[in-house]
């Protein structure tokens, strides 16, 4: 049977190392608030971002449009210059 004295011993040990978890577990759980606080504030900077970007997004849209459009006007002078050059080379023939 034992004494006293490894009982003690046993609850002491048993105290400090319920003692230990839950320490453990308090840090857990701050880690976890904490990862949880870091989440929120990626969500919220990249929604910033997002609105950020679109005005870089619709200029570049815009942009793009007008390319388009100047190519196809460039396209009638091409072809006016074609035509002028044809126009000029019948005058000669």
């Amino acid at each position: 049977m034992a004494d006293n004295s490894d009982l003690d011993e046993l609850s002491q040990r048993l105290d400090a190392h319920i003692e230990k978890c839950e320490s453990h577990m308090k840090n857990v759980d701050d880690r976890i608030d904490k990862l949880i606080l870091t989440q929120e504030l990626n969500a919220v900077n990249i929604a910033k971002l997002t609105q950020a970007t679109q005005g870089v997004v619709e200029a570049w849209t815009v942009a793009n449009g007008l390319s388009k459009f100047l190519k196809w006007l460039s396209s009638f002078a091409i072809l006016g210059a074609i035509i002028i050059w044809l126009k000029d080379f019948i005058k000669f023939v």
